[in-house]
Formats: C-alpha cells, structure tokens, sequence
C-alpha cells in the first residue's frame, strides 16, 4: 500500500476579533463543523471529535469518516495542534493529518497561521505532493473565511472548486454550503 507525507505549506488569514475570541470560536466543535465545506459533524465524547468529510469528483462521491482530537492546547501561547485521522468508506484509502494552528492578537483582529502535515495511504497516497498542497490549501481557506463570516465579517460562506485532488483530470468540489445550512 502506497504511503505519503506532505508537508502543506503556511496558510494564514486574519479573523474579527481578539484572540482570546478567536481561540474560543476555534474550540467550539459546532461552530467549526459548519465552517469546514464538506464536514459533517457526528459527535463528540470528551476530546474527540467523530465525523464525516464529503468529497465529489465529478460524479462521484467520496466520504471519508474518522475522528479527530486537540493534541495541545496553549491558550496563553496562542497555539492549538489538532489530530484527525480518517478511512474513505470503500476502504480506498485513509490519511492522517497534524494541524498546528497558531494565533496573534491584533487587537481588534487576529492574525492566524495553519501548518500541518499529512499522511496519506492507499489510493489517495497515489496523488502527487503538490495536488495534496492545493487541497489543503482550500480547504483552510474556505474553513478560515467561512469562520470570518460567521464571526461578523462581510460575506457569505463560500465553496470551491479543486482541480485535479485525488482522481487525475477529474474536477473536485467541496460540498456547497450556505450561511447556516448543512450541505
């Protein structure tokens, strides 16, 4: 079984607000499940978050089910590293990811850096580094303005089309979702 690991590169954004309101909005599993496109919340047992990430390539639906964790939590450092691990259903593949997330206070805005690394194995271990980079790359875009939005800053939550993710020349778009709704 093929194995990979990607090192995705710094993603950073600013949110409204404080940090310390950033830190909680970032804590609150419901809220952030809306933010993420494709994300379906299942439940949550203590530390561990259960849940569903959904995928179309062109006419095909791919969903990946696992669970995920805060590994560390350094509120007066500002930096939170969140684990998950997942299995596509269909037993295609799986990947793991650590997510390091660190926050500065801008006063009345936060500046926020995303670092992570991921494992993937099986099929999706198959894609080139820099499709796997792209991905992630929107997918922490999407989930950072969509947290924007909901925190109070003008917009609407969005959605995105990914070229090229998993399958080669397939067209790839996260689960559409309005302000709101689950999609």
């Amino acid at each position: 079984m093929r194995e990979s690991t990607v090192e995705l590169d710094e993603y950073s954004f600013t949110l409204p607000g404080p940090a310390g309101r950033i830190w909680d909005a970032l804590l609150e599993v419901a809220l952030m499940g809306l933010c993420v496109p494709g994300a379906v919340l299942e439940s949550v047992d203590g530390d561990t978050v259960h849940g569903r990430l959904k995928v179309t390539a062109g006419s095909m639906n791919r969903v990946h089910t696992g669970t995920g964790r805060f590994a560390e939590r350094d509120k007066a450092a500002g930096t939170l590293v969140f684990q998950a691990c997942n299995r596509e259903s269909g037993g295609y593949g799986s990947w793991s990811a650590t997510i390091r997330i660190v926050l500065t206070d801008g006063g009345h805005e936060t500046y926020v850096t995303v670092q992570a690394t991921v494992i993937v194995t099986g099929r999706p271990g198959e894609v080139s580094p820099d499709a796997v980079r792209k991905f992630g790359r929107q997918l922490v875009e999407l989930s950072g303005t969509n947290l924007a939005v909901r925190l109070g800053a003008p917009g609407n939550v969005v959605t995105v089309r990914a070229q090229h993710l998993f399958l080669p020349k397939t067209s790839f778009s996260l689960v559409k979702r309005r302000a709101g709704t689950r999609g």
